[in-house]
């Protein structure tokens, strides 16, 4: 065995100094393995790194599916609805029975029956605020 000839482990077996704590006796005694766990990190690493890799470059595909157009095939439509209109030409055109009230800004704000309300512009047009 290696004898260590100067120093404060002079004299001593490499077994000696690996039990009082040499630390280069304990490295040159486990280099081996110190070698080997490292070699096995890197390569956890190395792999993991690829399989994150491979997730994104698989994840447009999967994301794509959801991008598709969301039309259905004919037969299948939905029956149109008739928008409620948003503009009044004059009071004549809006609900009745309902009632007016003023907004925070002193304007004319018709509310109707159906919860519905109708701001007054300048020409006495009133156009639908919700």
């Amino acid at each position: 065995e290696d004898v260590q000839t100067e120093g404060e482990y002079a004299g001593c077996s490499l077994d000696e100094r690996v039990s009082k704590g040499d630390t280069s006796a304990i490295l040159q005694k486990n280099l081996l393995w110190i070698v080997i766990g490292s070699l096995f990190f890197i390569g956890l690493a190395i792999m993991g790194t690829l399989m994150v890799l491979r997730r994104k470059e698989q994840a447009p595909a999967a994301v794509g599916s959801f991008e598709q157009s969301m039309v259905a095939p004919s037969g299948f439509a939905a029956p149109a609805v008739a928008a409620a209109p948003q503009v009044a030409a004059d009071y004549t055109q809006l609900p009745g029975g309902g009632s007016y009230s003023t907004g925070a800004m002193g304007e004319t704000i018709y509310n109707a029956p159906d919860g519905t309300n109708w701001q007054m512009q300048a020409d006495s047009s009133f156009i639908r605020i919700n």
